[in-house]
């Protein structure tokens, strides 16, 4: 009769089960989880194969007894095949007893000596021993076997580690304990391979596993021994400072005995408190020694060197659980306890040497340091502040003072993006700091602010394309943002555009009304209004004056030979400027007059203010040696005008024919004589002073390589008087937008006390403004009976309808 065989393959599971009770030592395991130990797997792999010998040879046995009977049809030959499978007969206390005595004292051979009794057995008495004990444990009898064998643990494992208990107090007390736990995995892993049944591959699951066990007579053994462990570990500990210290160390008998700690269930509470106190000790006095005898950029090197070294630590043989108490008081003894010291030692020279690569990582370095950041942050803002107010104060370098804020801007934009990951914390320090250092010298930024946009204007389309330019007018707007008086700038830059816009300087039109559009979109259309009307003025007169030229050559020609340009601007929006009535040279004052005449008869109740101080000329100049053709302001023109009629005249006879003021002649008269190849020559050498009866003759040998020549027009470059009448105008205007934001305000809320007007008040005004200086206004609005106080309170106002 044909009969299937049932056969147990070595499914994916167990192979598995090949390591699953195999502890290596770079692979700590909690011991609740731990079940074994082993040096190399071929004692699994033999382990593996004999058990799926007896399984396949145990259920081939159960399958030819279901199929013959008991023993009624099993030949001889198959008796003796199935023998020692089916050794225990019918009394199984009997073959239990008689397979113990055998197992016993192998055990008890395997723990002293780590080898079998009889060293001269052969394979089939081992093959015995480890089937014996399967058939016990598939006989339901693993607890009368366990129980035996933790008889026999309980014994024998203590006198492995003799020599350790012996050697407390020796020196060489770790190599004791290395020597005595290696041996015990050793023979740990020998009872594994005989009582592998037993660890619960086959039958009954609930039986206790080797290793455990082991590890439990280890507990009970060190449990009235904790000064041994305490002296262990700090052994250990002393071994991981000199690695410290020197790099060097035997790894493997670290890692060997920390896993130790951590079988006996006492890494938590012996070893790893031990060794974070001691960590804390050690780079107390290694940290305070290094910061001392090296600058910052070093001591940020050694700190992400030692955190590096700490971290690997752990991966190489610490247990993972120690790795963020470690990381901790690393990090606080290297960092947390010097921040405030390492931003001190040199943070500035950081910033002020643009260390990149240095401040990144002490950036990186104080991310887990408590308020590190905010120390850092602080630092960054007292610098910019230290920096910033010692340029603005340094009134010798006013002129690159603009340039200098640009170049310090970027250089702390990059820093934040690049070291400080774009922290807006940094990036609002950097703002106030800004905001704070350049108002510590009132209105003077905003003034160079406008100049340097003045002189950026007049060559916009010569040293910048398109797109560059539009960044710089950002990054100028990003200053001008900071600026409390913005008031000041608006009237610097008025005057200034004037100037360009009149004199033809502006390089680029676009360019102009590109800044209108920024400044307008940065402060409000109420900013850039009269700016706007300035083009719109510019615009207009263009039309104007076509209109005059078709008008004149439809109606009677005018007889001269100069050619005539009118700019009409409107008073409100331009800067106010001195009027000054001179004489009009006949060669032009017949176009003035027709042009006066034909505007006024197209706007009725106009009149019109020329302004010669903001005019130029072009005219020809004939002279010994050729024509030239002279670029001139008009106060010049007028002068040069007089030497048609004869070659000398004294200073005095020209300002009695031109009536131009004093101060202003002189200028123009230095202008014309000043250079080496002057148009009119001095009697006198001195060249700021000029007497009334010092005499100007004609220089008709003057002589040029170029055709065109421009004439420093000194009358165009802003004089003390321009200046004191633009700071004169910006304090006049402050008074008037404070007295029509207090009745504006005021009308809002009929009835207001004097702190709630004040705290208003200083919200909406652009510029700075002292409490005395409002206080007067208050005070000439109560005069003009604007406002009033309350009869009852003296310190309420209330808005007069």
């Amino acid at each position: 009769m044909e009969v299937d065989i049932p056969m147990l393959d070595l499914t994916e599971s167990d192979e598995e089960e090949i390591h699953s009770f195999i502890q290596h030592d770079d692979e700590p395991m909690d011991a609740d989880d731990q079940i074994g130990v082993g040096e190399d797997l071929e004692p699994a792999v033999k382990a593996k194969m004999l058990e799926t010998e007896y399984k396949i040879q145990h259920s081939r046995y159960v399958a030819q007894k279901s199929f013959y009977g008991d023993d009624d049809e099993v030949t001889d030959e198959q008796k003796v095949e199935y023998q020692l499978i089916d050794g225990q007969g019918d009394d199984d206390k009997d073959y239990f007893d008689d397979n113990w005595e055998k197992i016993r004292s192998n055990t008890i051979s395997i723990l002293q000596t780590g080898k079998l009794l009889d060293q001269n057995v052969g394979q089939e008495e081992i093959r015995f021993l480890t089937f014996a004990v399967a058939d016990i444990v598939n006989n339901g009898q693993s607890d009368s076997l366990t129980s035996r064998l933790r008889g026999v643990m309980d014994e024998y494992v203590p006198k492995i580690f003799d020599s350790t208990v012996e050697g407390e107090n020796c020196d060489d007390l770790v190599d004791r304990v290395y020597r005595n736990w290696t041996d015990f995995k050793r023979k740990l892993d020998i009872l594994s391979y005989l009582y592998m049944f037993l660890n619960g591959r086959i039958g009954v699951r609930g039986s206790r596993p080797i290793w455990p066990m082991g590890i439990s007579c280890l507990i009970k053994l060190f449990e009235d021994k904790f000064t041994l462990l305490d002296k262990i570990a700090e052994k250990i500990i002393d071994l991981i400072d000199h690695e410290r210290k020197t790099r060097e160390i035997d790894f493997p008998k670290i890692k060997s005995l920390i896993i130790m700690f951590s079988n006996l269930r006492q890494y938590d509470s012996i070893f790893e408190p031990k060794f974070i106190l001691a960590t804390s000790k050690f780079y107390s006095i290694e940290a305070a020694s290094k910061f001392e005898e090296t600058d910052l950029p070093g001591y940020i090197a050694y700190s992400n060197m030692r955190i590096a070294e700490e971290a690997n630590r752990v991966e190489r043989y610490l247990n993972s659980s120690s790795k963020q108490k470690l990381y901790r008081t690393v990090h606080s003894k290297i960092v947390d306890d010097l921040c405030d010291q390492m931003i001190i030692k040199g943070a500035d020279t950081l910033f002020e040497g643009n260390h990149i690569d240095d401040l990144k990582s002490f950036y990186d370095l104080l991310r887990d340091c408590k308020d590190g950041h905010n120390h850092l942050k602080n630092a960054f803002a007292n610098y910019i502040k230290k920096v910033g107010q010692a340029r603005v104060q340094d009134d010798s370098q006013d002129k690159t003072l603009v340039e200098a804020l640009l170049q310090l801007k970027e250089k702390l934009d990059n820093v934040i993006a690049q070291c400080f990951d774009h922290n807006d914390k940094f990036i609002q320090a950097e703002k106030d700091a800004f905001s704070y250092f350049i108002n510590t010298r009132p209105n003077k930024p905003a003034e160079l602010i406008a100049k340097y946009m003045d002189t950026k204007m007049r060559a916009a389309n010569k040293s910048y394309n398109d797109a560059d330019f539009d960044k710089l007018m950002d990054r100028v707007i990003l200053l001008f943002r900071f600026i409390q008086g913005k008031d000041v700038f608006e009237a610097f830059y008025k005057r200034d555009l004037a100037k360009r816009l009149l004199c033809g300087k502006s390089a680029s039109v676009d360019a102009e009304k590109a800044m209108l559009a920024k400044l307008r979109s940065e402060c409000g259309a109420g900013f850039t209004s009269k700016l706007e009307g300035m083009f719109r003025d510019m615009d207009v007169s263009k039309d104007t004056l076509q209109a005059f030229r078709t008008h004149v050559e439809k109606t009677h020609p005018i007889n001269s030979a100069a050619e005539f340009n009118v700019n009409v601007l409107t008073m409100g929006s331009w800067p106010t400027y001195d009027t000054m009535e001179v004489v009009i040279p006949p060669q032009l004052n017949d176009l003035q007059t027709a042009f006066k005449d034909f505007y006024l008869s197209k706007n009725k109740g106009r009149q019109l203010i020329w302004q010669y101080n903001l005019a130029s000329a072009s005219m020809n100049s004939r002279f010994k040696n050729g024509t030239k053709e002279l670029e001139v302001s008009m106060f010049q023109a007028f002068v040069l005008l007089l030497f048609n009629e004869k070659d000398q005249y004294t200073f005095k006879d020209i300002q009695n024919a031109t009536k131009i003021e004093s101060n202003e002649l002189i200028r123009t008269m230095i202008s014309l004589s000043a250079s080496k190849t002057p148009i009119l020559k001095r009697t006198k050498a001195e060249k700021q002073k000029i007497s009334p009866d010092e005499i100007f003759t004609f220089n008709d040998d003057f002589t040029d390589k170029m055709h065109k020549i421009k004439i420093s027009q000194v009358q165009m470059k802003e004089t003390e008087r321009e200046q004191q009448q633009t700071e004169e105008e910006v304090e006049q205007d402050r008074l008037y937008v404070i007295d029509a934001n207090i009745v504006r305000i005021m009308k809002q809320h009929k009835n207001l006390n004097h702190t709630a007007l004040m705290n208003e008040l200083f919200t909406v005004l652009r510029f700075p403004a002292r409490n005395q200086d409002v206080k007067k206004r208050i005070e000439s609005l109560i005069e003009r009976e604007y406002v009033a106080r309350d009869d009852h309170d003296q310190q309420v106002y209330r808005y007069v309808a």
